[in-house]
């Protein structure tokens, strides 16, 4: 699949570029990484290395503006 060979390609340099994104798949950044994502846990990512798919998720969610982990707020600076 073209959106994961891509991503396998830049993931060294978190993910690629917004401007080569959109020429390639005339998609924004955003919608991108979101498909990307959900290919990940799917069998057309079946060829990747574990590593590879776990590092492709984390950049996804970084790019997404999401954690991989639990988020905290601390409630007393809600109110500043």
């Amino acid at each position: 699949m073209e959106l994961l060979e891509f991503a396998r390609r830049w993931k060294h340099w978190g993910g690629g570029p917004e401007g080569d994104i959109f020429v390639t798949f005339g998609l924004s950044a955003q919608e991108y990484f979101r498909r990307v994502h959900g290919l990940l846990d799917t069998i057309a990512a079946r060829y990747l290395t574990p590593t590879e798919t776990q590092d492709l998720k984390t950049i996804c969610l970084a790019r997404l503006g999401r954690h991989s982990g639990p988020r905290y707020v601390d409630s007393g600076t809600l109110n500043r």
